[in-house]
């Protein structure tokens, strides 16, 4: 846990396993889980998913991680799941990108995916407008032909001092049929 404390303060995965009240996070049987979770300046280069890649099949190697990895990202990491299981479809049992953009190349991103179960949580309401419901990707994967999308509409009133943008990752990553969802797919 002392190494989340280095993440700036946001939202996401890693802030949301550091809450002392999030007890689905801290049960074993409920969150089976390692998380890598990689710090970027905002931009997924070619570089950056590489080493993502090279940590991801040295867990698998090593036997760390049984079976595919489950890859999942907030904002600017979903928009760095969407990227990197675009290169590697294979390497996941699933992805759920969280409050990422609607890429703009949704049509091969889907093709590529079409095997692949996604969850997507995102706010409508969000304030970023790239961030809020993702329709291209949406319609491209059925247009694909995947069967195994989830896409999960958060809404609620944002708690005092948070805004929709990062409120969805609170909602997404306490969500308990998003694990049981993840838990399907391992």
């Amino acid at each position: 846990m002392e190494a989340l404390a280095a993440i700036p303060t946001g939202g996401g995965l890693p802030r949301e396993i550091e809450q002392p009240d999030n007890q689905l996070l801290h049960d074993p049987r409920l969150f089976p889980f390692l998380v890598v979770a990689p710090q970027t300046n905002g931009l997924w280069e070619h570089a950056s998913l590489v080493t993502v890649e090279r940590v991801v099949e040295r867990l698998t190697a090593s036997g760390i991680v049984r079976g595919r990895p489950l890859l999942t990202g907030f904002s600017v990491g979903a928009d760095g799941v969407w990227a990197l299981a675009g290169r590697q479809p294979s390497m996941f049992a699933a992805i759920a990108p969280v409050a990422g953009e609607d890429p703009p190349n949704a049509e091969p991103l889907a093709h590529a995916l079409a095997g692949v179960p996604v969850w997507i949580g995102y706010r409508s309401d969000d304030e970023h407008s790239l961030r809020t419901r993702p329709s291209r990707v949406i319609r491209a994967l059925a247009h694909a032909g995947n069967t195994d999308v989830t896409v999960c509409e958060y809404a609620g009133e944002p708690p005092p001092k948070w805004s929709g943008h990062v409120y969805v990752t609170r909602q997404a990553y306490t969500d308990s049929r998003f694990y049981a969802w993840l838990r399907e797919r391992t």
